[in-house]
């Protein structure tokens, strides 16, 4: 394939062809003058630049390097720069290169990012640009988060979710069977009743812990579990202040005031209690997909562990994790950043991505027949899982105020947790707040 690349100098698109023949007459005439003056001095033209800005561990970062370097090879008027900047400062940094009119051409982003930089006239609107049918592939509620009113502004990379890890020795030793099937995941009643009985038990420090740190929005799921929801249909009717968001936050309060998790383990920690369940403390660790790597190595041979499903009670829900590229609305090259975009996300560099990376697929196709080198089964349970997603819940985190309104759940469900704040307070806080956004 051949990408034409052409530098535009220009921002009115009417005045475009204008210029262009502006430009062509003066070429002209230049080359005419030249003839009778002096020898034309033709040059190389200059490679399309194309800037490529990621977060991530080694080898996502690695594999992403290997499919640019692909790129370049395949297009040799092309050159596909990668920009990896640490998790912890990755949006400062691309916020202020935004700031500074120097975004960068493709770049990633989670999911509940992708409402305000679309807002903020940051992302490239890609309708037109990419085939209409291009979404057929991915997980409905994937795409959906990556568009708006049926246009897309990104392409899912991968998708993250939660489960629970847990203790085989632990559970064993005390005869505690999991479900083996999504439908026979634990009620909360019965993950309760779990809960207490590790307690009881000391087996561990503690029965279990979660993680949330950093990402207050996880609590959503259990809120969407228990009926609950961030926004009415118009999306701009908030309902956190419902009888399902007080009762949610009163039950996740309890597993403090009831000291089943570690106080470290608050929405406002530093601690990771991914550590504290590889080091014995915890039995059981509500944690991502993406932590398999992290925890294969830190648990070691110090004893067997495995993954089973969230626990349910009205219905089974989950959040939305992971991550997606989005092409910037002032790319200098846009038609080469799109191209480079559809060659990132074709299925088999996305097997690839995935795969090597250990996330998982957002394309349907690759659900069953991506390939890991450990803990297949585990990744199944987090597939299963994943396919449990609301809508709603997606659509809620996509509006442009979400990162905010995460901030305000992160500190009013602290306070819960951490100060006794009544669940009362902690929904009308978070309610009113969301309301004076939207």
């Amino acid at each position: 394939m051949t990408v034409v690349v052409q530098r535009n100098t220009g921002t009115d698109q009417r005045g475009r062809g204008t210029r262009r023949r502006s430009l062509l007459q003066g070429v002209l005439a230049g080359a005419a003058f030249g003839a009778l003056a002096r020898p034309a001095i033709v040059g190389a033209a200059p490679k399309a630049t194309v800037n490529f800005a990621l977060w991530g561990e080694p080898i996502p970062v690695q594999v992403v390097r290997e499919t640019a370097a692909k790129y370049n090879a395949a297009h040799p008027d092309v050159e596909v720069t990668v920009q990896a900047t640490p998790d912890a400062q990755y949006y400062q940094m691309l916020d202020t290169r935004i700031a500074g009119r120097d975004t960068p051409d493709v770049f990633r982003m989670e999911y509940a990012a992708v409402g305000r930089y679309r807002a903020s006239n940051v992302l490239m609107d890609l309708t037109g640009k990419i085939d209409a049918n291009y979404g057929a592939d991915f997980i409905p509620t994937v795409w959906a988060a990556v568009t708006n009113e049926g246009r897309p502004y990104a392409v899912p990379a991968n998708l993250n979710t939660e489960a629970v890890y847990f203790n085989e020795d632990v559970f064993g030793s005390l005869g505690i069977a999991t479900p083996r099937q999504i439908d026979k995941s634990w009620s909360w009643g019965e993950f309760m009743e779990l809960v207490r009985k590790l307690d009881s038990a000391k087996k561990t420090p503690f029965p279990f812990g979660m993680a949330w740190q950093v990402k207050p929005y996880r609590w959503l799921q259990f809120l969407y579990q228990h009926g609950g929801q961030v926004f009415a249909g118009d999306l701009k009717t908030q309902m956190l202040d419902s009888k399902e968001s007080i009762e949610t936050i009163q039950w996740l309060q309890a597993w403090f005031t009831e000291k089943l998790v570690p106080p470290s383990t608050a929405i406002k920690s530093s601690t990771d209690p991914g550590v504290l369940f590889a080091n014995g403390t915890l039995a059981m660790v509500i944690n991502g997909d993406w932590k398999i790597p992290a925890m294969t190595t830190a648990v070691g041979d110090r004893f067997k562990w495995s993954v089973t499903y969230l626990p349910r009670d009205k219905a089974m829900a989950a959040d939305i994790g992971g991550s997606c590229w989005g092409v910037a609305r002032d790319s200098k090259f846009p038609d080469v950043a799109v191209d480079f975009l559809k060659f990132l996300t074709g299925a088999d560099m996305q097997s690839d991505f995935v795969g090597r990376s250990q996330y998982l697929p957002a394309r349907t196709s690759l659900l069953k027949s991506v390939k890991y080198m450990d803990h297949q089964e585990e990744r199944r349970v987090f597939m299963d899982v994943a396919q449990t997603i609301p809508a709603n819940l997606v659509a809620s985190v996509s509006v442009p105020q979400f990162a905010k309104i995460n901030l305000k759940m992160g500190d009013e469900l602290d306070l819960a947790f951490t100060a006794g704040q009544s669940p009362e307070v902690t929904a009308r806080n978070i309610a009113n707040y969301t309301k004076s956004l939207v």
